[in-house]
């Protein structure tokens, strides 16, 4: 199994604290570091952090949304401060997510893609060609077919607080 970020390798480390004590009573820790292979559903990983106070204050004149590839990261900006920070999954070789400046065209909650016939929650449109921000697998590496995937929490979060005509900036 390859790993290509510290995100995806931390959720497979668990340290294990033991409380013990010798023969003289002295308590002592132990940490043991099971490096198990475990089964994680990474569309649950909820490696994100939402000021949700500041998405009240969300319009599409004092907010948008930073994409960034090499980092599969987003982070939504209010007021020139950060309101979101959450994973994301960006489009693979062959189907690169497009880097520029975009603009929120659509919103919807139950979209069903016309390409792949696939759920795509909370979709949020940027270009004509299909391109948006929506529900999916979050892996650490891009695997999406061009599209942005995050988790249901971030992205729920996200489509609640933009609006039509926000600015979506992706970088390399």
């Amino acid at each position: 199994m390859k790993f290509n970020c510290l995100p995806c390798i931390l959720p497979l480390l668990t340290f294990v604290f033991f409380q013990c004590s010798s023969d003289n009573n002295v308590s002592y820790t132990k940490v043991a570091l099971i490096t198990e292979k475990i089964s994680i559903d990474y569309t649950e990983i909820h490696d994100e952090w939402i000021n949700y106070s500041l998405l009240k204050n969300a319009t599409r004149l004092n907010s948008k949304v930073n994409i960034y590839r090499l980092r599969q990261r987003g982070e939504f900006i209010v007021d020139g401060q950060k309101a979101m920070d959450f994973p994301v999954c960006t489009g693979k070789r062959n189907h690169e997510t497009p880097i520029g400046k975009f603009r929120i065209t659509q919103k919807n909650k139950h979209h069903i893609s016309n390409i792949y016939g696939t759920s795509m929650p909370y979709f949020m449109r940027l270009t004509n060609t299909g391109i948006g921000i929506h529900v999916g697998p979050v892996f650490c590496t891009p695997q999406s077919h061009g599209c942005i995937r995050t988790t249901r929490s971030a992205c729920k979060a996200l489509f609640h607080s933009v609006d039509v005509g926000t600015s979506v900036l992706i970088f390399p």
